[in-house]
């Protein structure tokens, strides 16, 4: 943007070649900046279904939070007290 208006200002024409090239490299980031966000959005995995399984392990079997009547939140990576 800077390069663009330095160039802008350095001619008698303020739409000359060097503005034009760098109006066109920075339309060309911003053209890919959009494609890029785009495929994240379309093809990568979203986290949403993990938030909601965290939340319910989290609050434990009776809808309380844990610690709260004995109830203490179980994680399947954790053993949770078992000797098995």
């Amino acid at each position: 943007m800077v390069k663009a208006t330095a160039a802008a200002v350095s001619h008698e024409h303020p739409w000359n070649g060097q503005t034009l090239k760098w109006l066109g490299i920075m339309l060309a980031l911003l053209v890919g900046c959009g494609l890029a966000s785009y495929y994240c959005h379309m093809y990568l995995e979203s986290d949403e279904g993990d938030d909601q399984q965290e939340s319910s392990l989290i609050m434990g079997a009776g809808g309380q939070g844990p610690g709260v009547g004995g109830r203490v939140a179980c994680y399947p990576q954790l053993s949770c007290g078992s000797s098995s």
